[in-house]
């Protein structure tokens, strides 16, 4: 699939955060990071296997297990083909990866979603983990 039929089918992005940080990001709105200088980070998937496998391998930083799904649409938030880039992470979902390339999204409490909790280490076995995934036939990249 192309970026632009994703946004033409206005398919969804999600940001996976940590729940802490949801209520800065609905005062202050969804900013692109210092380490991101792409735009702000996304993923094409809300698979609870895909998320968990998000949170254990890059999104644990601390000691906080809670996380945050933000769904952000083409439609609402006005996003162009233009803006959406690739992502180049070394992790295996990498093609369900994308950067919206700007510098501020503004979230509303209906944008967050989802909210869920992981344990530190679930993933004993980084190979078999990737097998499931391949298996679940949902990552694929936007040319």
């Amino acid at each position: 699939m192309t970026k632009q039929e994703w946004i033409d089918e206005d398919r969804d992005f999600y940001h996976v955060t940590q729940s802490s940080n949801i209520e800065s990001i609905l005062q202050n709105g969804l900013r692109k990071g210092n380490d991101n200088p792409l735009g702000i980070c996304v993923i094409r998937s809300m698979h609870p296997d895909i998320l968990e496998f998000l949170c254990q391998m890059m999104l644990i930083t601390t000691e906080e297990l809670n996380f945050a799904v933000i769904r952000i649409s083409p439609t609402k938030h006005n996003i162009n083909a233009t803006e959406i880039a690739n992502d180049h992470v070394v992790e295996y979902t990498n093609p369900l990866h994308n950067y919206i390339r700007r510098n501020l999204l503004h979230i509303e409490p209906e944008d967050v979603i989802h909210e869920f909790s992981t344990t530190a280490n679930s993933i004993k076995d980084l190979t078999a983990a990737e097998e499931h995934l391949e298996g679940l036939g949902i990552i694929e990249s936007l040319d």
